[in-house]
């Protein structure tokens, strides 16, 4: 259902809000309007070719987790990089004054992140 309201106009161009229902978007198209709102949650993959935005439940886990020390398990390709990546950018945004420290357990790890943080 698609309803207009003229809302006047801005130097002489016509505001008109247009209601869209949103539940007939493709997820590309709702991920492209996520991410241009919130750039933050657009993460590179680990080969640094691919751009992709967390999902919403990655998203929310990034952005919601109470400040402290976590120990983030699952198996391997569950997406623990991907939501440790996007809260360290999210932090980073809200934070420009803060520093961002990444513990891995490994070098390889260390080496993927890098190349997903040096291409955000």
């Amino acid at each position: 259902m698609n309803l207009e309201r003229s809302l006047g106009s801005l130097n002489g161009y016509p505001i008109i809000l247009e209601w869209v229902d949103l539940t007939r978007l493709r997820r590309s198209q709702s991920n492209e309007i996520r991410v241009r709102v919130f750039p933050e949650i657009e993460v590179v993959d680990i080969r640094g070719r691919d751009r992709f935005p967390l999902d919403i439940t990655q998203e929310r886990v990034a952005k919601n987790l109470p400040y402290g020390h976590y120990m983030v398990t699952g198996i391997p390709g569950s997406g623990k990089s991907v939501i440790l990546l996007g809260r360290a950018i999210y932090l980073a945004t809200m934070f420009r004054d803060w520093k961002i420290l990444i513990l891995t357990y490994n070098r390889t790890l260390k080496h993927r992140l890098e190349i997903m943080l040096n291409e955000k």
